[in-house]
């Protein structure tokens, strides 16, 4: 869940990494510094993978390898999970107690973005091959825990002002399409 969230959102929150680096830096400084017209950026899986590889120290204790796929409408996000180590994370639940070591993980989502209002659902998640009932996926979205991974007042499956100024998001086999406003220059 936490590896999810951090993707998708540091995707639209984070300025580092190497290939993403000037068009976050584009992106902030039209943001913060006004601009008279909109703007396209393409985000291109391998950049973003690229991201996540960079990211690595800042993934919980026992999350691995992590990788993302865009698709037409969403992204799936991925990793090796250790159980061991990372079960004080997870919900009390008899799937979680019956698995052990490490297992793949995958986490599909629905990022939507128009008008200037995001939205991020769970579409579902695989674990070790298992797709967990939407009961479990839905209260390990809601759960404190997932909460206090996500910028505050950020819920899964609500609306939520895109940051920047950006006014549309667009996932897409391969990339993401980003639309940024014309911002006004005092803020």
């Amino acid at each position: 869940m936490r590896a999810l969230s951090l993707v998708l959102l540091a995707l639209l929150f984070e300025e580092r990494n190497g290939g993403l680096e000037k068009t976050f830096e584009e992106l902030r400084g039209r943001y913060e510094n006004g601009s008279k017209e909109s703007k396209d950026f393409v985000i291109q899986e391998i950049e973003a993978n690229d991201y996540l590889k960079a990211q690595s120290a800042d993934l919980p204790e026992g999350v691995e390898s992590p990788w993302l796929r865009f698709a037409e409408g969403t992204t799936v996000v991925g990793a090796t999970v250790d159980l061991e180590k990372f079960r004080a994370n997870l919900p009390q639940s008899m799937l979680f107690q019956l698995l052990s070591g490490r297992v793949p993980v995958e986490i599909e989502a629905r990022l939507e973005g128009a008008k200037g209002i995001g939205k991020l659902e769970l579409v579902k998640v695989l674990l070790a091959g298992i797709e967990l009932p939407e009961s479990l996926v839905t209260a390990l979205a809601q759960s404190e825990r997932a909460s206090q991974f996500l910028p505050p007042g950020f819920r899964m499956g609500e609306p939520f002002e895109l940051p920047y100024d950006l006014e549309s998001i667009r996932c897409q086999v391969g990339s993401v399409l980003v639309q940024q406003r014309p911002s006004p220059v005092d803020k």
